[in-house]
């Protein structure tokens, strides 16, 4: 994600939402995680970081109960609003 990341933020980009995921490179991962806001704060990007836990309160698919359904999606995005509107004033 780090080494994709300068290539895919397009110049109008505003606002980045960051979820790290779980705990699989501990002190790389942190580290990764702080270059990327790193980056974002030299471009003017607003970062949004998405704890792990909000995932949590959201229907996941019944296949592998790990990746959220269309309606546990639409909650995260309801839940995620008021902060992307908070960054873009």
């Amino acid at each position: 994600m780090l080494a994709r990341l300068p290539g895919l933020l397009a110049a109008d980009t505003r606002v980045l939402i960051l979820q790290p995921g779980r705990e699989r490179g501990g002190d790389d991962r942190r580290g990764s995680m702080l270059q990327i806001e790193q980056i974002a704060a030299r471009r003017g990007i607003e970062v949004i970081k998405i704890p792990n836990n909000w995932f949590k309160e959201f229907p996941r698919q019944a296949v592998d109960h790990q990746h959220l359904t269309a309606e546990g999606f639409h909650g995260l995005a309801s839940k995620l609003l008021p902060r992307v509107e908070t960054a873009l004033r």
